[in-house]
């Protein structure tokens, strides 16, 4: 996991793609770890979660720190903050370099959920869609858009929408996913200088 996390810190990205491929791969401990760590050393705003493999069935889009406050707080008793700060002691603000901390922390998890929860195989609960809509409520935004040619009517169905970061599905496929700020943006654009020709 280590590798995927360095990319996501080089390039900056806002969005992070997590496939929750035949909903019987993820343990919670680890989605919480992924969420924890993209919210504390990556720029990603957006966790966008798919099923199936190569299928990419869109389950929704949330943010990394509701991700992490939820099941935080879904499995309190577990008390995965508590092993998240100790697989993060280990770490000294001397790492200048994000990418060295993630390693660090992600080579710690094992021991500090062992430690402080227990046998992680034991206390993690399995993330299947229909656990994580339960668990996240609210905060996992299901609704998409159908993918397309950019219309009048499918640009005003983004800008309408009130998240910032759009699905654009076919059927239940995940096509892509759009900033609608950034389409907002670019909408103003064209009128400014479409106005001043």
């Amino acid at each position: 996991m280590s590798g995927p996390f360095k990319e996501l810190i080089q390039n900056q990205a806002k969005i992070l793609r997590i496939d929750l491929r035949d909903d019987n791969y993820w343990w919670s401990t680890r989605m919480f770890l992924v969420a924890a760590l993209a919210q504390d050393y990556t720029q990603v705003e957006a966790l966008v979660f798919v099923r199936s493999g190569n299928e990419q069935n869109f389950v929704g889009i949330a943010a990394p720190r509701d991700v992490r406050r939820r099941l935080a707080k879904n499995f309190a008793a577990d008390n995965y903050e508590s092993a998240y700060r100790k697989a993060r002691a280990a770490v000294t603000d001397a790492l200048e370099d994000h990418s060295s901390g993630v390693s660090a922390i992600l080579n710690n998890w094992q021991y500090a959920v062992d430690q402080t929860l227990g046998d992680e195989g034991y206390i993690s609960h399995i993330v299947s869609s229909s656990k994580l809509r339960l668990w996240m409520r609210g905060d996992l935004d299901t609704q998409s858009v159908p993918a397309g040619p950019l219309t009048a009517h499918r640009q005003y169905r983004i800008i309408a929408h009130d998240r910032r970061y759009v699905a654009l599905t076919n059927g239940i496929r995940l096509e892509g996913v759009v900033d609608r700020d950034e389409l907002v943006v670019a909408a103003q654009m064209e009128r400014r200088v479409g106005g001043a020709s």
